[in-house]
């Protein structure tokens, strides 16, 4: 169970049945004591009051004056009953009719409550007590139908739990409700995380409860401290490609000079030295460059960005015509850096228009996903080429300008940004060669599946 929405929820909705379930059986119990209690009081008052009414003739034998039995103790299956026994003498109630209780026999002089069954299965309520008198012992047993009790007790418990059922949905909405404030911060805190890594923010925002201070300062130290190493890497490799340029470029004089006019095997291992050196520090410096996912320092956008590098790229070929179609609906910013998108773009686009005859064409569609596709009518690769485009330093064609990584880049941005890079024929031409991008959109995927 990851959710702490659900642990509070599943803790709080125990937590409160517990206390409803307590609530019932003491309630019930606290009452049944209670009732019970004064039936008992009533009970021990008509004892007594038989006991008063009591008298023994001159052969000792126990008498009972009828006019201190009350009226409902004559009626048959009244409910009250009472036995009197004294010696070899029993009395019972009128409203016993034929019926006898059956009671244990009396072991001291205490008062005893007991439950027994009255004459027609109904629960009773017994108050056993044992007198002297006039020196001789009776044991007056008085005894309550409990049917209405139970009833009563019955009707309680299903008030109550109505009652309890219908708390217990409101406490519940309650808690939800509690819940749903109390998690918020979480939720913005969320939202805001997407915003950052999307490129919408800089950083999060300070105002969180005081639990999630110390969570929002680390994030905002990482993300400060990411885009300052970023930053400064990409300085650092501008102010290497600067110091290294003077350098090569004297190499490259001094192998023009006249003294080696006669020495081609030097100027050509010169020439091929300089060449890597400048091939490697062009990758390193490239690839470096990178940001790769995480929060772009700036997006990438369709709208404005793209344009320019195709306005770039047809001042550069322009016997080439470049059309584009973009399907982008709402989504004018891609949350991609932009200088890595722009890299990414430039090195196909270019690689398209060096070997076109005539005409390259970009499509950008996004869904789930952005997919970019490049296609040229140029010559066309056959199947045992293509698998070595992405391939450093790789060039089908030595006769074209370049060092031959612009497609490694390429392969490098995308696997840094999960996505996939092919290399098709075209079909929109009879050759030429199709590229297709797919880079998924991470805030997509980042938020499925939570909660």
């Amino acid at each position: 169970m990851k959710s702490i929405k659900l642990r509070l929820g599943i803790g709080i909705l125990l937590s409160i049945s517990a206390v409803f379930i307590l609530l019932w059986l003491a309630g019930s119990h606290s009452i049944r004591l209670l009732v019970v209690e004064q039936m008992s009081t009533r009970l021990m008052h008509d004892s007594e009051g038989l006991l008063a009414h009591l008298t023994f003739d001159t052969a000792g034998q126990i008498l009972l004056d009828p006019s201190g039995i009350d009226s409902i103790y004559q009626r048959p299956f009244s409910g009250h009953y009472y036995i009197i026994h004294s010696g070899t003498v029993r009395l019972r109630s009128r409203s016993l009719w034929d019926s006898d209780l059956a009671l244990p026999s009396e072991q001291s002089l205490q008062t005893r409550q007991l439950h027994v069954q009255g004459p027609q299965q109904q629960p009773l309520l017994v108050l056993q007590t044992i007198y002297l008198k006039q020196g001789n012992t009776i044991t007056i047993a008085v005894a309550e139908d409990l049917t209405m009790l139970e009833q009563q007790i019955s009707r309680f418990h299903y008030w109550f739990g109505l009652v309890a059922l219908a708390v217990l949905a409101l406490l519940v909405l309650l808690q939800v409700f509690i819940v749903r404030v109390g998690l918020s911060p979480l939720y913005r805190a969320r939202q805001q995380i997407t915003e950052l890594e999307a490129g919408k923010r800089n950083a999060l925002d300070y105002d969180v409860p005081t639990e999630l201070q110390p969570l929002v300062h680390e994030i905002n130290k990482l993300v400060s401290r990411i885009t300052q190493r970023l930053q400064r890497s990409r300085n650092a490799l501008g102010d290497l490609a600067h110091a290294l340029k003077k350098p090569l470029t004297v190499l490259a004089q001094l192998n023009q000079d006249e003294c080696l006019h006669n020495c081609n095997d030097i100027r050509k291992q010169m020439e091929y030295q300089t060449s890597d050196i400048q091939r490697s520090i062009d990758h390193v410096l490239k690839r470096a460059r990178l940001a790769g996912e995480g929060p772009p320092i700036s997006q990438f956008s369709l709208q404005h960005d793209l344009p320019a590098l195709l306005d770039t790229l047809a001042r550069m070929y322009p016997q080439k015509e470049i059309a584009s179609s973009l399907a982008v609906d709402d989504h004018e910013r891609v949350p991609f850096d932009r200088e890595d998108m722009m890299e990414l773009l430039g090195n196909i686009i270019d690689n398209a228009c060096k070997w076109a005859r005539h005409k390259v064409l970009l499509d950008v569609d996004i869904s789930d996903s952005v997919h970019i596709r490049v296609q040229d009518d140029g010559p066309g690769i056959d199947e045992h080429n293509l698998r070595q485009l992405t391939a450093r330093g790789t060039r089908l064609d030595e006769k074209t300008s370049g060092h031959g990584l612009g497609l490694a880049i390429a392969e490098d941005i995308v696997r840094q940004y999960s996505g996939s890079l092919s290399f098709t024929s075209t079909r929109q031409f009879d050759n030429g060669l199709c590229v297709d991008i797919h880079l998924p959109l991470r805030h997509d995927s980042d938020n499925s599946g939570t909660e």
